[in-house]
């Protein structure tokens, strides 16, 4: 005969401030709570790292930056926004890891066209017609970049006038 527990399951709670100095190990699969951040962010431990060490739950998932051109973008963010604004070439600060994914949100608020340059040369693969993305003014576009196999491959998913 099946017998039924009742049990409440809490999380480690604390502030950011205490998290960061205690710096304790979580034990696998142990979730500790921020307290004092708006959303609440949380992290989830692997019995090994300490807290300090271990990243934000969904940052593993998506981590979104900006940065303030396409000319030597970071690969530590998995997406990344970018108001354009001037004519330029697509490219990274260093080479990132096999089956790296990165989606860039383009937009162009200006009153003259971008014109964003998809590399056409070794180790670059577009599907970007004409290895150029030429933006109108008040556009918005979505480039998915993959690396793999020392390739990096461009598509353009979304193009749309605002």
């Amino acid at each position: 005969m099946a017998k039924t527990v009742s049990v409440v399951h809490k999380q480690r709670i604390n502030t950011a401030a205490n998290w960061a100095a205690s710096n304790p190990v979580l034990l696998q699969g142990q979730i500790g709570v921020v307290s004092d951040t708006t959303p609440v962010k949380f992290k989830i431990g692997d019995g090994e790292t300490t807290w300090n060490n271990l990243k934000y739950a969904g940052d593993a998932f998506v981590s979104l930056g900006t940065a303030t051109s396409v000319a030597n973008m970071p690969i530590d963010k998995s997406h990344l926004s970018i108001n354009v604004s001037a004519n330029e070439a697509l490219s990274y600060a260093s080479t990132p890891a096999e089956g790296f994914h990165q989606v860039i949100f383009l937009r162009n608020r200006t009153t003259v066209y971008v014109d964003i340059t998809i590399p056409n040369s070794n180790g670059w693969v577009s599907y970007v017609r004409n290895n150029y993305l030429s933006m109108q003014t008040m556009s918005d576009a979505e480039l998915h970049i993959f690396y793999q196999g020392g390739i990096f491959y461009t598509i353009l998913s979304t193009y749309r006038m605002s």
